[in-house]
């Protein structure tokens, strides 16, 4: 069985320049799946953007003009070849800034996200594949967020260290040894974006390196909700990008699993989110689901608690909504905004 929404492989050893040199030389390689289109990262390029990320201001209070300079910084503001309509105009600097005062957004995670959005349009541009949208280019920058934090933490370390970073599906198992935990975030791709995330990150901010009290350091997965016009959102974290029954489930029959456990807080406490995990089901599609579980409707404290769903009954050959949250405006009349962390598939 194949899932195969992203593979990055790092190699580091020696110094900084060394890891640029080996970059240089392919030993990187990133594929990104996009609809009926591959999109094939640029080594060099990937290393630019990450080094970027690293020359913060040190301000923890950022002025618009401050973001506007990180957007410049970035490059943009340039008119990409294929994808003029995705340049950053005034109104995306403004919408930055009101995520870094509102939302406490800091200057590393502004840097992450434009790192990972100049990065997927560059490899775009390359290879003349047109993104419709600035929802579709944020979906494809969160698909390597994770992997440009491990780049930048290696980066960091001066590459002393040899390490093979590889994102794949073999359900439990872990270079052909016994069952391990599965880690869906990881993963899974968090791309099923529902109800008012259908508009993108207009109503629904999804932070997948989130720096703000982990549960597990370094990073947890910081999600703010602002009611839109259809009163409700969600996100599922699917077996490939985008699938809705397309393409079949990841097989977790014999692996084991008995439970999904994650970890999850408020950012105030008293924020209710229902927690699921399969129940995609399209219709006209070729595949489902085999099971659907919910937490039902969690009322969150300020402190993270851990939640379980039992798969002990369970049928697991066909995992496509490997986890889900759904929140509504009807019991969030303000929004919300919690926090995520260690989300796995265990015995």
């Amino acid at each position: 069985m194949k899932k195969f929404c992203i593979i990055l492989i790092f190699v580091f050893g020696g110094s900084l320049i060394m890891v640029s040199n080996l970059y240089a030389q392919g030993v990187f390689v990133g594929i990104i799946k996009f609809k009926d289109k591959t999109i094939k990262l640029n080594p060099q390029k990937v290393v630019k953007w990450v080094e970027k990320t690293m020359s913060n201001t040190g301000k923890k209070k950022l002025s618009k003009v401050d973001v506007e300079n990180i957007v410049v910084e970035f490059e943009l503001f340039e008119n990409p070849k294929f994808n003029k309509h995705l340049r950053f105009k005034d109104g995306d600097v403004s919408y930055w800034y009101e995520q870094h005062i509102r939302y406490g957004v800091d200057e590393e995670e502004l840097r992450f996200e434009f790192a990972a959005r100049k990065t997927v349009l560059e490899a775009a541009d390359d290879q003349e594949i047109i993104i419709p949208s600035q929802g579709d280019l944020s979906h494809l920058a969160q698909q390597i967020m994770a992997d440009l934090l491990r780049l930048k933490q290696d980066l960091k370390e001066g590459g002393e260290r040899s390490d093979t970073h590889v994102i794949k599906a073999v359900p439990g198992k872990t270079n052909g040894q016994k069952s391990q935990p599965f880690d869906v975030a990881s993963r899974f791709s968090a791309s099923g974006w529902m109800g008012d995330g259908e508009s993108g990150t207009k109503y629904v901010q999804l932070i997948k390196a989130c720096k703000i009290n982990p549960y597990s350091t370094p990073y947890c997965i910081k999600i703010t909700y602002t009611p839109g016009p259809k009163k409700w959102a969600g996100i599922y974290w699917q077996n490939k990008p985008n699938n809705w029954g397309d393409f079949r489930g990841e097989d977790f029959s014999r692996a084991g699993y008995k439970k999904l456990t994650f970890w999850a807080r408020g950012e105030n406490g008293g924020e209710v989110v229902e927690f699921k995990a399969g129940g995609i089901n399209a219709p006209g599609k070729n595949h489902r689901d085999s099971f659907e579980v919910s937490s039902g409707k969690v009322v969150l404290e300020r402190t993270w608690e851990q939640y379980t769903l039992n798969l002990e009954s369970e049928d697991l050959s066909c995992v496509i909504g490997g986890f889900c949250w759904v929140a509504s405006r009807a019991a969030n009349p303000d929004g919300l905004t919690f926090y995520l962390d260690d989300i796995y598939y265990d015995f």
